[in-house]
């Protein structure tokens, strides 16, 4: 992991990120995103993307330590869907759009390594 300090709404914050394969992870205030690429050829109409699986994937080796979805559940964009421990900073993942929880790979206190998908969306 990285580290970079950065001025935001007039507040030092501190950033942490990582580039895995061809992603770049970014963690701050226990929220993350995920920065990828704009591949030209995969893009899709918004109703074509709405229909997408999307995978929430660890950026890190980590354990688990909140699971608050539950197989087949729907979501709303914004609702928190699990929360992991990670080089002793705490990530949250949330739905990134209106979605229905296809898979379900992990549980509270699992270890998880990089890149392991841990839930699905569709």
């Amino acid at each position: 992991m990285q580290k970079i300090k950065l001025e935001i709404n007039n507040k030092l914050e501190l950033i942490t990120y990582k580039k895995v394969s061809n992603k770049i992870y970014i963690h701050c205030n226990g929220e993350s995103i995920v920065i990828e690429p704009d591949n030209k050829k995969k893009k899709k109409s918004y109703s074509q993307a709405s229909s997408m699986q999307v995978s929430v994937v660890s950026p890190m080796p980590g354990q688990v330590t909140q699971v608050l979805v539950s197989l087949n559940q729907k979501v709303k964009k914004g609702d928190l869907l699990l929360s992991m421990e990670a080089m002793k900073m705490e990530y949250n993942f949330f739905a990134e759009r209106d979605a229905i929880i296809s898979a379900l790979n992990c549980k509270v206190d699992d270890q998880v390594e990089s890149e392991k998908i841990l839930l699905e969306l569709k």
